[in-house]
């Protein structure tokens, strides 16, 4: 059977309706820009590791890579805020271990510069809602937040510093165990108990202040 993404009105108004289907890759819906129009998608073929894929709504035939190389790349997720949809921040294991990358974007491709945001290792890469920092998780489970100062067609990234450690649990790495409220000032994580073989959903309120601590 085909692998698809589909969507449907939150309200349950309206049946599921075909978004994107392929024969024989798996898809993971990863991000929508803010204007609606287009979905990043992480696709995972049989013979690769990952590849990032843009899919315009309006004309789904057009879908097609935007990141393809032999390492695999995985969690996408546009730029908001200010600087909305112009940079995508991504994981990939082409330096080894994974690492986060944000490459500039035009609407169309990715730009060849990138810029390496972790230093020891990092998945799922999540922006504050004003584009000004990324959180993510390192080889350690300890999220890390970065942040990112805008200078035209360039960023300076900052050092990575801890927020703090949670426990994640065993789960596919194509879906992230966590995400940030659009202010950026709450993290919602999937974390694992000690005591319990499931996971349960941890609230951080006004993480921010731990850069301050």
């Amino acid at each position: 059977g085909s692998y698809g993404i589909f969507r449907r009105p939150a309200d349950g108004s309206r049946e599921a309706e075909k978004v994107y289907l392929h024969p024989k890759v798996a898809l993971f819906s990863s991000d929508i820009s803010a204007d609606g129009k287009s979905l990043l998608v992480s696709s995972v073929p049989s013979d690769n590791r990952g590849d990032i894929f843009l899919v315009p709504l309006d004309d789904t035939n057009a879908a097609a890579p935007i990141l393809n190389t032999p390492a695999g790349e995985m969690h996408p997720q546009f730029s908001p805020g200010p600087q909305a949809g112009k940079w995508m921040a991504y994981t990939s294991d082409e330096l080894g271990p994974d690492q986060i990358f944000v490459r500039r974007f035009n609407g169309r491709e990715l730009s060849s510069e990138k810029w390496q945001v972790s230093t020891n290792g990092g998945r799922w890469p999540r922006w504050r809602g004003d584009g000004s920092s990324i959180v993510y998780v390192n080889t350690e489970d300890r999220f890390m937040s970065v942040d990112i100062r805008f200078s035209g067609d360039t960023i300076q990234v900052g050092s990575p510093r801890e927020l703090f450690f949670a426990a994640i649990p065993a789960m596919p790495w194509t879906r992230s165990p966590f995400d940030l409220s659009g202010d950026g000032k709450r993290i919602a994580i999937t974390e694992s108990a000690p005591s319990r073989s499931s996971g349960f959903l941890e609230l951080i309120l006004n993480w921010p202040e731990l850069l301050n601590r």
